[in-house]
């Protein structure tokens, strides 16, 4: 059934298609019935007492989720094992008939969302954007941020006038030194407090990239299924401002990278990426959660859309 796209695969650029090829081969496999104890169990969402997690093998090796577990990420995969557990009224499992029969059509759809992610590691995990939105805030004043935008500015612009000879260098030394002082200060001072979130920006990036690019692609797609638009709609209702999360959380990634560690430090950029991601988090922290329920249940359904697919011949039940 797949034959048709993986002979198009020698056309597409190296990691699109070393990525669409693992697509691929995990769907062969399903399909040659090799796949038990290769992907993902669920057995990390089992839920204390629950009636019939085990019993009915919906989870654990070799179970129904493993095999259905074709989710891009862990908020996904997350959300899948949620549809297995849980009931729902019949309207609303009519609702998502509709939405798995509309996805099981769009091929180009389901190889977009493998391939979303700069890595195959990247992922969407609600577990670690739980643990930035909980930690404890941070209370810079309110001065901290417009002064250090202007001390900064007027370092580089210091070290460039200096370079280009329009200052003497014994003009400009100790401007420059003043300033790195202050800012000396200030990092030592503020610290404990920049650290942390330097550090969850840093974990952050791929988990937020991959829900930025994911939400995008949602948003571009002509659905039919009332559901479909529905979490289209719940996405273009989020106030949350993903693409400026993304820029920050990808600076606080390239901060630690050789070549730009230096002049972070130089131009005092570490703190002033902390303080912009503390106030996307007091600004937007509340919405990020919503952001990854609707990208999780439209991965939920894009895995159970990726089944229907691969078996043509199954029936929907009726209510």
């Amino acid at each position: 059934m797949y034959q048709d796209r993986i002979q198009q695969l020698d056309k597409l650029p190296r990691d699109r298609r070393r990525r669409l090829d693992l697509f691929y081969r995990e769907a062969a496999e399903r399909h040659n019935g090799a796949w038990r104890g290769k992907g993902y169990s669920g057995e990390d969402y089992r839920e204390p007492g629950h009636p019939y997690q085990f019993d009915l093998n919906i989870l654990g090796e070799g179970s129904l989720f493993e095999y259905l577990a074709t989710a891009r990420t862990e908020a996904g995969r997350r959300a899948l094992a949620a549809h297995l557990l849980h009931p729902v009224s019949a309207d609303e499992a009519r609702a998502r008939q509709a939405a798995v029969r509309e996805l099981s059509a769009l091929p180009d759809l389901r190889e977009a969302v493998a391939t979303l992610g700069e890595t195959t590691y990247s992922d969407c995990n609600a577990d670690a954007a739980n643990a930035w939105l909980t930690m404890a805030p941070a209370n810079f004043p309110s001065w901290l941020a417009p002064l250090a935008l202007l001390t900064s500015s007027a370092l580089a612009l210091l070290l460039i006038v200096a370079l280009l000879a329009l200052v003497p260098w014994k003009v400009a030394v100790p401007y420059l030194a003043g300033l790195l002082i202050w800012h000396g200060l200030l990092a030592y001072v503020h610290q404990s407090q920049v650290r942390p979130l330097l550090k969850a920006g840093f974990e952050l990036e791929p988990e937020i990239a991959i829900l930025h690019d994911g939400l995008s692609l949602l948003a571009r797609q002509s659905f039919t299924a009332p559901k479909l638009q529905q979490l289209q709609r719940r996405a273009a209702a989020l106030p949350a401002d993903l693409r400026r999360l993304r820029r920050l959380t990808h600076w606080a990634r390239e901060r630690e990278k050789e070549y730009f560690y230096a002049p972070s430090m130089y131009l005092f950029i570490g703190t002033q990426l902390a303080i912009r991601l503390e106030g996307w988090r007091t600004t937007h922290g509340a919405h990020l959660q919503e952001a990854i329920a609707i990208w999780s249940e439209f991965e939920a359904l894009e895995a159970l859309g990726t089944y229907a697919f691969e078996h043509p011949g199954d029936v929907y039940p009726e209510f």
